[in-house]
């Protein structure tokens, strides 16, 4: 298999994958993104799945006005808004300096590329153990993350990037 990916970068060619490489981990950042976002709103901003996390402030759901829990779930799902979009603006800017071929860069997508792929392993073994289903959108970022990293680690070992 890694002879058959050798031969494909080998066509595809460092300059072509120096572009394409950031692309590809900018697609998969916005999948995984929406996926998040998707499964908090279902699992975890939910009035009933938020009352434990009330109750370890020590206030009881009964305590507030359903106004007041909309409230808070809101600011919650407004913060992880806020967060994601601060780690994709930031992703968008080390795939530009990867693009204008900066090494720390590089490096930086190289590592979080192989970090990603490898965590991907565990959720999808996860969610196949307790759901008895594969995640489509994990099993595609994975394979995306890990085509990257390895991307990146052939053509910076053959010092072509």
């Amino acid at each position: 298999m890694l002879n058959f990916l050798n031969a494909k970068l080998e066509v595809l060619g460092a300059q072509k994958f120096k572009i394409i490489a950031p692309l590809a981990s900018l697609t998969s950042d916005v999948m995984l993104l929406i996926y998040i976002l998707k499964m908090f709103r279902e699992t975890l901003l939910t009035p009933k799945a938020f009352a434990p996390f009330l109750a370890m402030q020590g206030i009881r759901p009964s305590q507030l006005s359903q106004e007041d829990l909309m409230a808070i779930i809101n600011l919650m799902e407004n913060s992880l808004h806020a967060g994601l979009a601060i780690l994709l603006f930031f992703h968008c800017i080390v795939y530009l300096f990867c693009i204008k071929n900066k090494h720390w860069a590089k490096k930086y997508v190289k590592g979080y590329a192989s970090t990603a792929a490898f965590l991907s392993i565990f959720e999808v073994i996860g969610v196949l153990a307790f759901d008895g289903r594969v995640n489509i959108l994990t099993l595609m970022t994975m394979i995306i993350y890990f085509l990257v990293y390895y991307g990146y680690r052939y053509f910076m070992k053959n010092g072509e990037l």
